[in-house]
């Protein structure tokens, strides 16, 4: 039969009747169906050889399609897919599974971003119960990486595709001298053709996480062989993210695997990036309510001049230098001696009268003055607007905002600035 052997419709076994195509790849194809037995909905995935294929290359692919059906069986723990059957037709092997109705992490994080700390801890302790449970098993995974991880639609973490897993006893299937799996996710020691061990699936864990929270693998140079030599020989780039799953990022990517962090060191990590509370993101911009302005209570009062503002101006400008002269501190008054043989006899001088800067403190002299001066300028300034309403009609040359003639508001500001007599007074 040709590569095109499973259609919708088609019955398996006489149990599994398939339906749409959940997905495709290189060597196989993964299909929705119904196991008519017991009524549920099932995921068979159906093993396709690729074209022009010998004997035993297929032999191989067989071989290599049981295994990871077995060696999926074999795991207990909650982020494993269940095996229900394997069934063999057109002499070759259909896995029969439950379906995991999500999508990749891989395909989440392209479409979302990277992951919140705190999830992607979550994913990486479901991902590290898994390799726990296999590796009890004697199996080691070698592709643990994003596009082999599902997310549920309800939140749970699978990891999936264990059809290059190397089980403890048997021979590997795997040709020789072929190194298999995403080359940024691989271990330096397998890159370098060392035997691997539980220490290499904890390495592509953390390569995993580093790109839940990264975005991007920590190594990929855009060629096979230049990320491999990365990943035997460069340091990487520490990520973004800070605190205890930062920690378990960098001691799971220590390239030699004796000083690797183990998987009891990893889980207390991700369990403290879990309970750790929520950081606020430093980017975000906060909205917060701010009071209103308080309106300006409307009057009928005409805005000032540009003349009155400068004559207000000098006013202040008076004022200020008059406060700043006064001395801060008062200072001492004489007083007359007396003889001790005569407490009630003075000198033979009439006693001084005080002046009345000891009487009255010179800071009060000094607001006393200013009162004074401002109530004659706003006794001649209502006089003014008293006549500009009087007149019908400005006059050329007068001021429109207050009906006093520029030239006298002009005049007034130097008297008051310098002293110096107006234009308009007769100077003797």
């Amino acid at each position: 039969m040709t590569q095109a052997q499973g259609t919708t419709g088609r019955l398996l076994a006489d149990r599994y009747r398939l339906g749409e195509v959940l997905g495709k790849g290189g060597m196989g194809t993964v299909w929705r169906a119904v196991d008519e037995t017991l009524g549920r909905t099932v995921a068979v995935k159906e093993l396709r050889f690729p074209g022009n294929v010998d004997d035993d290359e297929k032999r191989r692919l067989i071989t290599r399609t049981l295994r990871e059906a077995k060696a999926t069986a074999r795991i207990r723990a909650n982020g494993a897919v269940t095996v229900f059957d394997v069934v063999e037709e057109d002499r070759r092997p259909w896995i029969v599974m439950e379906l995991v109705e999500g999508r990749s992490l891989s395909d989440a994080i392209r479409a979302d971003g990277p992951l919140p700390p705190r999830r992607a801890a979550e994913v990486g302790l479901a991902v590290l119960d898994v390799l726990r449970a296999a590796h009890r098993e004697g199996i080691l995974h070698r592709d643990v990486k994003p596009s082999n991880v599902l997310i549920a639609d309800d939140g749970r973490v699978v990891l999936t595709d264990f059809g290059i897993a190397q089980v403890e006893g048997d021979p590997s299937v795997t040709s020789t001298g072929m190194l298999v799996g995403a080359p940024s996710y691989i271990s330096p020691e397998r890159a370098r053709g060392q035997k691997p061990g539980p220490p290499s699936d904890l390495w592509s864990l953390g390569a995993l996480l580093y790109a839940v929270v990264e975005g991007r693998p920590p190594y990929d140079k855009g060629s096979a062989i230049a990320t491999l030599t990365a990943v035997m020989t460069e340091p990487v780039d520490p990520p973004k993210v800070t605190g205890p799953l930062a920690d378990a990022i960098h001691g799971l990517l220590i390239k030699d695997p004796v000083k690797r962090l183990d998987e009891p060191g990893v889980r207390e990590l991700l369990k403290e990036a879990v309970n750790a509370p929520e950081a606020p993101d430093a980017e975000e911009t906060r909205m917060m309510a701010i009071p209103a302005d308080p309106q300006p209570t409307p009057t009928d009062a005409r805005p000032l001049s540009f003349q009155q503002e400068k004559m207000l101006g000098a006013l202040r400008a008076l004022t200020n230098a008059a406060t700043a002269k006064s001395d801060p501190e008062p200072k001492l008054k004489p007083v007359a001696v007396t003889s001790p043989f005569s407490p009630t006899r003075t000198s033979g001088f009439p006693p001084a009268r005080a002046p009345l800067s000891d009487v009255v403190p010179r800071r009060t002299l000094v607001i006393v003055v200013t009162v004074v001066v401002l109530a004659v300028l706003g006794a001649i300034i209502g006089t003014a607007f008293a006549a500009d309403r009087a007149v019908s009609g400005q006059r050329p040359g007068a001021s429109h905002a207050s009906g006093m003639p520029d030239d006298r508001v002009a005049d007034l500001l130097q008297h008051v600035q310098t002293g110096q007599p107006t234009g308009h007074e007769h100077v003797s």
